[in-house]
């Protein structure tokens, strides 16, 4: 449904709401009455509802409301408590009165509700898929990587054998500290030059060093490392793209030396481990470590999914709410962004460096 702009959002809402939830009362045949009682209760509802709220949460017409309550752990365990009453109906009758496409609306409209809410409502929609013959229980399989990267981002990226990034996501790019505008410039799109604000992670005092505080040269060096193992081939052979990904790196010293580093360090230092804790130093004063976990991806040329994930609980409560905010700030303008749309910011040798 196309909601109108203004004051108009809210009563759309309420609308659409109640004529769900008055279609879904009048094909299962219960009086208004009965359902109440029995959704009353549900362990979910702290409060009972009263019998003229609970006809205006299920009125199609201009006195229809959205379910409602004192607060927003109170609404959401509502909204749960008088679909999973419909549900319970819809499964124990031979015709189905719930649409999915309806539950699915119901999602959109109670969004705010708490997670732990909306996840019980998206269980509820598989297991109506599931009785409605709509989904097979098969696990689900990936061959568009692309298709899922955008439908499920995740803190992630994706990189060629070149460690040239192929797609990013906006929780990747806004916990690492990017700004959308950075993703024109083409050293954001090669791991080793990670550059924000145009200037490369190796340049003394860039703003990506900051984020590994005192750990960060190592952990470059590191990085050299890992990359000059995974292009060994290339880099015997000459490989003309690899070259010419080179030439671009070296334009900053601290790389060069970095390199050179590197050739001694990998004699005692080459882990073949899938993933190590990575620190993040925060400009908001926090510490956060996370695991950095990379995987080959099938049906691509050596394609690695690289994926953060939180040490701690604190972490992984504090990411959790970080990736909430991003969402709500509506600082990027994609979920995901991929590197052929911005080649033609870029010079032909960083096009050839990228591979676009």
């Amino acid at each position: 449904m196309i909601e109108r702009k203004g004051n108009d959002i809210f009563h759309d809402k309420d609308l659409v709401s109640g004529t769900i939830f008055y279609r879904w009362l009048t094909a299962c045949g219960v009086a208004r009455k009965v359902a109440l009682n029995e959704i009353n209760q549900s362990d979910l509802v702290s409060e009972k509802i009263g019998e003229k709220t609970f006809q205006q949460w299920t009125s199609s017409n201009e006195s229809a409301k959205k379910i409602s309550a004192k607060n927003r752990f109170e609404m959401g365990g509502r909204v749960v408590a008088i679909v999973r009453w419909f549900i319970q109906e819809h499964m124990h009758r031979r015709g189905c009165f719930i649409r999915t496409e309806d539950l699915e609306e119901i999602l959109r409209i109670y969004d705010d509700i708490p997670v732990k809410n909306r996840l019980q409502l998206n269980r509820m929609l598989h297991d109506l898929k599931v009785a409605n013959r709509e989904l097979e229980t098969q696990l689900p399989i990936n061959p568009d990587w692309k298709n899922q990267l955008t439908k499920e981002p995740l803190c992630a990226f994706v990189m060629d054998r070149y460690w040239c990034l192929r797609a990013t996501t906006h929780y990747e790019l806004g916990f690492a500290g990017f700004e959308e505008r950075d993703v024109l410039d083409w050293g954001c799109w090669h791991r080793l030059a990670a550059s924000i604000g145009g200037v490369p992670k190796h340049s003394l005092g860039s703003p990506m060093s900051q984020t590994r505080g005192p750990y960060a040269n190592e952990y470059y060096i590191k990085q050299v490392t890992r990359f000059r193992h995974s292009v060994m081939d290339l880099l015997e052979n000459q490989d003309e793209r690899l070259m010419t990904v080179l030439d671009l790196l070296n334009e900053t010293s601290e790389f060069k030396k970095n390199w050179e580093t590197s050739i001694e360090y990998e004699k005692d230092h080459l882990s073949s481990s899938i993933g190590f804790p990575v620190p993040f130093f925060r400009k908001d004063g926090t510490l956060i470590w996370m695991m950095e976990l990379s995987t080959v991806m099938a049906n691509t040329d050596n394609f690695q999914l690289v994926i953060w994930t939180p040490l701690f609980r604190d972490s992984n409560i504090y990411l959790a709410d970080l990736l909430k905010e991003l969402d709500e700030s509506k600082s990027f303008s994609k979920t995901c962004y991929f590197i052929e749309d911005y080649a033609q910011h870029w010079t032909p040798d960083q096009r050839k460096a990228l591979g676009v």
